[in-house]
């Protein structure tokens, strides 16, 4: 993966769930609070995931 992880939003720094599935796209997920995000390449869900992440710190909501 081009980047590092960032902990799940709610606030678990452990290992992830990843999956590829049948259909093409992959899956990531945290296994505390079930958060996931897909895509097609293993970068771009290292970057989807750092950026829901991301969303969810800093929008103010818990």
């Amino acid at each position: 993966m081009a980047e590092d992880l960032k902990p799940c939003k709610c606030g678990y720094s452990g290992a992830l769930a990843g999956m590829r599935h049948k259909e093409g796209f992959l899956t990531l997920h945290c296994p505390e609070c079930l958060h996931n995000v897909e895509a097609f390449t293993i970068n771009v869900l290292a970057e989807r995931w750092n950026e829901s992440v991301a969303k969810k710190e800093g929008d103010g909501h818990a």
